[in-house]
């Protein structure tokens, strides 16, 4: 099983299109017998530290940020801790960058690499064949969606996949 510590800042579509791009990541879960999880692009994960703290951390970065747009590009298969994971990957907008910066900063995590990405799922040791598949079913579409980010949330993303919490959201400014 998946198992991570700490808190994530996640940034998410609103409304119709979140339910949209969340019944996406439900459905291929479903199929593939998988944890499913809200769609999300990671603003910053690995965050440690006391949740009140974290959360007044968050209530700083949250204010120090204007809203902006996310643009999803193409897929990317990524190799990582948790290794095999399919994902879209977000264009690395100066809005987008620099939110990463600041929260980087507010959470005193310096100089990580930051590759902007939405992912689809978590898999452990995911064929090639069952991957492509994955990809084969999504609409071209995809790729080209952008949504509007007011606001940014909070996760507990303790555990295992299904054990992960969403503490609260943050608007702007």
């Amino acid at each position: 099983m998946i198992k991570i510590k700490g808190y994530s800042i996640w940034l998410e579509p609103k409304g119709s299109q979140k339910r949209v791009l969340d019944n996406l990541v439900s459905n291929i879960a479903a199929q593939y017998s998988v944890d499913k999880f809200a769609f999300h692009v990671t603003l910053l994960g690995g965050i440690t530290g006391e949740e009140k703290v974290v959360k007044a951390r968050t209530v700083s970065l949250a204010a120090s940020l204007n809203p902006f747009l996310v643009e999803l590009t193409d897929m990317v298969a990524m190799e990582d801790i948790w290794q095999k994971t399919l994902a879209i990957r977000a264009k690395q907008t100066e809005h987008l960058m620099e939110a990463n910066r600041k929260a980087q900063r507010v959470f005193s995590i310096g100089n990580a690499d930051y590759d902007p990405h939405a992912s689809l799922i978590y898999a452990e040791n995911m064929p090639y064949p069952q991957r492509n598949a994955v990809i084969k079913q999504l609409d071209s579409g995809i790729y080209s969606v952008s949504f509007p980010v007011e606001s940014i949330h909070l996760y507990r993303t303790e555990g295992g996949i299904k054990d992960w919490t969403h503490l609260a959201e943050f608007r702007f400014g």
